[in-house]
């Protein structure tokens, strides 16, 4: 072995063995990696029979915590009103993924607000699902159909149940086609401008059901 390797590896320990107490509480605690919080996907959204996945992961502590996370593969689920929504776990993810999560399965039973708990070595956390009567339609209304280029104009939607009774705080996706542009949205109002002359369309999805409105872009006069 070469005295320059020797130096190479004998130099940390060195270093080391010259720290006090209070330097060594502190480099453990820096490269400390416990669990110290669970954080579970928030503010989810399913239909009455229908599905949707949470997953969580825990937050580590120390430094490697800005850099890792614990998967929490030894997460226990529950639920705190189960007559709302019925946990079904999955099975564990493959060795070969590099980056698992704990996850699970919830499937709506009835309209309704209930939390759902992660717990792992005796750290918790939770996240809300909202359960909400099955979608049937979305309407889409735009404040005209009829805009110039450079226009301004303001989509709404709505999505109905079967019975034809809005489901509030639904929440919506926009897109557009055509001669429009969309400049953000917030709940159920997008706002669009137009682009370029010629016919359009607004759409607002949630899931697999969708609802779109026909916007006519006219060229602005000299």
């Amino acid at each position: 072995m070469s005295i320059r390797l020797l130096r190479f590896l004998v130099a940390p320990t060195l270093a080391l063995s010259g720290l006090g107490c209070d330097s060594l509480t502190g480099i453990n605690e820096m490269f400390d990696h416990r669990l110290v919080g669970i954080s579970v996907d928030q503010g989810s959204v399913v239909e009455v029979g229908d599905t949707v996945r949470l997953t969580a992961a825990g937050d580590v502590n120390g430094v490697l915590g800005m850099l890792m996370y614990d998967p929490v593969l030894d997460t226990r689920w529950s639920v705190s009103d189960p007559t709302i929504a019925q946990l079904q776990p999955l099975p564990l993810p493959p060795p070969e993924d590099s980056f698992p999560r704990a996850r699970t399965l919830i499937r709506g039973l009835r309209p309704g607000l209930t939390y759902v708990t992660a717990t792992a070595r005796g750290i918790s956390g939770n996240a809300s699902v909202r359960v909400i009567p099955v979608l049937q339609t979305i309407q889409v209304r735009a404040a005209r159909d009829t805009v110039f280029v450079g226009d301004t104009i303001r989509v709404t939607a709505a999505g109905l149940d079967a019975a034809g009774a809005t489901i509030s705080e639904l929440p919506l996706t926009f897109a557009v086609v055509g001669g429009l542009q969309l400049n953000g949205w917030s709940d159920n109002t997008a706002r669009v401008i137009a682009i370029a002359a010629g016919a359009g369309k607004t759409e607002a999805r949630f899931r697999r059901v969708f609802g779109e409105t026909e916007i006519v872009v006219l060229p602005r006069g000299p």
